[in-house]
């Protein structure tokens, strides 16, 4: 084993006479913006919003330069003295300390390299390219779900594609920095070629989430999933209780069960994902005992997006803030809190928190990131090639452009709607008021075209912001 004995600028000396110098860590992805740059971990959430200088460091760290010589071409190349921040990349494991000899820096071809991919990106005021995307590879499924939002596409995208058109567009998709994918569907395990699929997302290190109903899945899928370091299966489990889950879902959870222990006696820990409409509390409190009992660790609760179904219970913004809260209180008092990452998710959730000052969205990034993320951060692409923001937006609402017969990146640079949802601010006086407005613009897109025929004139009926001024206009004027 080396041990360390001198430093002396950026390297460290080793007994044996070696130099250290840095491998970038190929676990991240690296990717300019229009704000600087995006770097992302692959294994987990990790991600840093970077300035320029930074970024181009570490491209050209990735592409096998030296420390020092990486350092005096962004010093140049952006005219001012650079200094990187080293300290943090090597904490972070970004970079990996190594003896390597690296190759020669040739300024001017790097510097035609790194001009051609600023430029790329400096004109613009979105991503590059967008953080997710949502594949449904199929729309047939074992069940009928009340709360299910892709019901009404289900016969609409009745075809698929054949698994080569997926695995193209998912490799043009990592050519273009994706950050993750999740397999949607219909029940993406009865896709007949999903095993193909699978194994290159995992042969090409792809962060990626599968969602099941988990009742039948066959041995292969779950042989390849089980084996997977880059595979989360993510399980729909609405309740421990059998008369509620199958309201809910048309079947009692046993089978969900028996798949989720073949997953953990295969030492592959499922997420799971429940939507909130009819549990309890109670109900709730026992799906995160049994996430502790059986040592899974992520545990989401959705928000309910209204599908028109008057069996279910719609919970209010505020709602879904205090069952949070109550669920935290719950954690807590079980002494949980290091054993499980318990999210509620959804959009708008942060107008329940007006009065919480710690919220700031400040940077360009931050206000893509927590705003609406269709066509911001996410596309999803329907089984037939289809690319919607978000598959809330109706099948006739836009003339939406296919991801098989045309550039993925040509459709999220050009596609007209992409840019409509982009680029239209919400006109509601009452929004326009609000500290949200910067990234919230007014609520989803998707159910405003849906309940307003518009995405500027008024801002989103469920926000509780709006909902609290209307309430207190009602309560002053019955008081005049």
């Amino acid at each position: 084993m080396e041990v360390e004995n001198k430093s002396e600028n950026n390297f460290t000396f080793f007994e044996n006479g070696g130099r250290m110098d840095y491998n970038f860590n190929e676990n991240y992805i690296l990717r300019y913006e229009f704000f600087g740059g995006l770097l992302h971990s692959i294994v987990d959430s990790a991600e840093f919003e970077l300035d320029f200088e930074n970024t181009t460091y570490l491209k050209c760290i990735q592409k096998g330069y030296s420390s020092n010589d990486s350092i005096d071409f962004t010093s140049k190349y952006f005219n001012k003295s650079f200094n990187p921040c080293l300290d943090e990349f090597v904490r972070e494991n970004i970079l990996i300390p190594t003896n390597k000899k690296n190759k020669k820096l040739d300024y001017y071809r790097v510097k035609k390299d790194v001009f051609k991919s600023i430029n790329k990106v400096l004109n613009r005021n979105f991503l590059s390219f967008p953080l997710q995307a949502s594949l449904y590879l199929n729309s047939s499924c074992q069940l009928n779900c009340k709360f299910c939002f892709f019901k009404e596409k289900r016969k609409i995208y009745s075809k698929s594609r054949n698994y080569k058109s997926w695995i193209n567009l998912i490799k043009k998709m990592k050519d273009y920095g994706i950050i993750y994918i999740s397999i949607l569907g219909g029940e993406p395990t009865l896709y007949e070629n999903i095993d193909k699929v699978l194994e290159f997302l995992e042969k090409n290190h792809i962060k990626t989430t599968i969602t099941t109903n988990a009742i039948n899945i066959k041995d292969s899928t779950m042989n390849i999933i089980c084996n997977s370091n880059y595979i989360t299966p993510t399980v729909s489990l609405e309740s421990l209780n059998k008369d509620l889950n199958k309201f809910l879902m048309g079947i009692v959870p046993n089978r969900a069960l028996k798949t989720i222990n073949t997953f953990l006696s295969k030492n592959k820990v499922p997420r799971i994902n429940t939507v909130y409409t009819n549990q309890s509390d109670e109900e709730i409190f026992k799906l995160i005992d049994f996430c502790i009992k059986n040592g899974i660790k992520d545990f989401y609760l959705d928000l309910y997006v209204d599908t028109n179904n008057s069996e279910l219970k719609k919970h209010s913004i505020l709602e879904m803030r205090k069952v949070r809260e109550k669920i935290f209180k719950y954690i807590y008092s079980k002494n949980y809190q290091n054993k499980i990452n318990f999210q509620v998710q959804g959009c708008l959730l942060y107008s329940a928190y007006e009065d919480d000052k710690s919220i700031f969205v400040e940077t360009d990034f931050e206000k893509i990131k927590y705003g609406c993320e269709a066509g911001n951060t996410k596309i999803e692409v329907m089984p037939d090639g289809s690319v919607l923001p978000c598959v809330l937006f109706k099948n006739d609402e836009f003339n939406y452009r296919n991801a098989f017969n045309e550039d993925i990146k040509e459709i999220w640079d050009s596609a007209d709607y992409l840019n409509e949802l982009r680029s239209n601010k919400c006109e509601d006086k009452k929004c326009l008021k609000c500290r949200f407005y910067d990234f919230c613009n007014g609520g989803c897109p998707a159910l405003k075209l849906r309940n307003n025929i518009s995405i500027i004139k008024n801002g989103d009926e469920r926000c509780q912001i709006l909902i609290g001024e209307k309430e207190y206009e009602k309560i002053y004027r019955s008081q005049l």
